[in-house]
């Protein structure tokens, strides 16, 4: 979609911090984070709704998100990673992204470790 931000980014049209990719998928830091280490994990092809995203690509995007949680936890030191299916109107993203974040004890360090592949 032309106007879409994370299109933009999947495509490489416009930068981002990735932290992890795929042929279909990717990972980066927001660039408006809640907390440090924020990232969002996208599918690489446009999905108008939620309900349109293939199940298949669904579960390796939430297991992604658990891969980037046990790493945030190692980085961060906290107990808990908050994982969240939300829709962004706020930035004009018409998409479906996934957001990752650490969910206490700030210590201001931002999750740049890659994701291993396995």
């Amino acid at each position: 979609m032309e106007d879409c931000l994370f299109c933009s980014i999947a495509t490489g049209s416009m930068e981002a911090l990735v932290i992890h990719e795929e042929d279909d998928l990717m990972a980066f830091l927001d660039i408006l984070p809640i907390r440090e280490g924020h990232c969002q994990i996208i599918p690489k092809v446009h999905v108008e709704a939620f309900d349109d995203l293939e199940p298949a690509l669904a579960g390796r995007i939430v297991a992604l998100g658990q891969r980037i949680a046990k790493r945030q936890k190692e980085i961060y030191g906290v107990d808990r990673v908050a994982f969240l299916w939300r829709w962004c109107m706020a930035r004009n993203v018409d998409r479906y992204p996934v957001a990752g974040s650490r969910s206490s004890n700030f210590d201001g360090r931002w999750c740049m470790a890659r994701v291993s592949s396995s």
